[in-house]
C-alpha cells in the first residue's frame, strides 16, 4: 500500500503494524512518564517534609516539589506557581496571608492588567486597526515602519508596563507583517 501526501511526487513507505505499535507506545510513554515521575517522587517528598523538623527544611521540600512539577510539567505551570499558597501554610512554614501578600503586590496586578489589556485588544481586532494605521501613516519603508512601532510602543507604555506594551505590540507587528506579505 502506498500513501500519497497532498503534494504529488512525495510518497511515504508503509510501516508495519509492529512499527506503528512501537511509535504509539513511545508517544504514550512520553505523555505519561512525567506524570508517573511526579506521582512517584511527590509522596516521598511530602512524607520527608514531616520528618524534617526545621522550617527551612520544610520550605525546601515545598520548592523541591515545585521543581519536580515544573520540570516534568505534570500539571500546568500556573498550578505549580500556586503551590506555595497552600504548601507553606500546610507545613507550618508561613501563614497564608503572608504568602498571599507576596502574590498580590500592586506591580503584579499592573502587569496582569496590562496582559489582559493585550488579550482584549487582540480579541476585538484593535491590533489590526493599529497596524493598518501605522502602515497608512508610515508607508512601506522599513525605517519608517520601525519608527511607527517605536512610537506606538512608547504611546502604549505611558499607561501600562513595558512588558505588557511589548505583549500588545507583538500582534500588531504580526498583523503588519501579514498585511505586507499580501
Amino acid at each position: 500500500m502506498n500513501y500519497r501526501t497532498s503534494s504529488p511526487g512525495i510518497t511515504h513507505t508503509p510501516r508495519s503494524l509492529s512499527q506503528d505499535m512501537v511509535v504509539m507506545g513511545l508517544a504514550t510513554v512520553r505523555r505519561w512518564a512525567p506524570l508517573a515521575l511526579a506521582c512517584l517522587s511527590l509522596p516521598v517528598m511530602f512524607f520527608s517534609a514531616f520528618l524534617v523538623q526545621s522550617q527551612e527544611g520544610r520550605c525546601g521540600v515545598v520548592f523541591c516539589v515545585m521543581a519536580v512539577l515544573w520540570i516534568t510539567e505534570a500539571v500546568p505551570l500556573a498550578v505549580t506557581a500556586l503551590i506555595p499558597v497552600f504548601g507553606l501554610p500546610l507545613l507550618g512554614v508561613l501563614e497564608t496571608d503572608a504568602v498571599c501578600r507576596v502574590y498580590l503586590k500592586s506591580t503584579n496586578f499592573m502587569f496582569m492588567g496590562g496582559l489582559m489589556m493585550a488579550v482584549a485588544i487582540e480579541h476585538v481586532n484593535l491590533h489590526k486597526r493599529i497596524a493598518l494605521l501605522v502602515i497608512l501613516k508610515t508607508g512601506h519603508s522599513p525605517r519608517l515602519l520601525m519608527a511607527g512601532f517605536m512610537i506606538t510602543t512608547t504611546f502604549l507604555s505611558m499607561w501600562i508596563s513595558n512588558t505588557a506594551a511589548a505583549a500588545i505590540i507583538v500582534p500588531i507587528v504580526d498583523a503588519i507583517v501579514l498585511k505586507l506579505a499580501q
